[in-house]
């Protein structure tokens, strides 16, 4: 999993656009579980910084990983 998803990634030449796209999802994915669960208990504060983290990786995925082709 590390040799055909990260490799590339840590040798500084960037991710494909499906890896950066799989990853963008899981972790939405489980941060959403999160989000939902504290708003059921009524956790408002830690939603917010869910929130901006979740953006910031968003961020960070879309503008500052290089994309390489395949």
């Amino acid at each position: 999993m590390y040799k055909k998803n990260l490799e590339s990634f840590v040798n500084k030449k960037g991710m494909t656009s499906k890896t950066k796209i799989k990853i963008i999802a899981s972790v939405t994915v489980l941060m959403t579980f999160g989000f939902v669960m504290m708003m059921i208990k009524g956790i408002i504060v830690p939603c917010i910084i869910l929130a901006i983290v979740w953006l910031c990786h968003l961020i960070y995925f879309i503008f500052f990983v290089k994309t390489i082709a395949e």
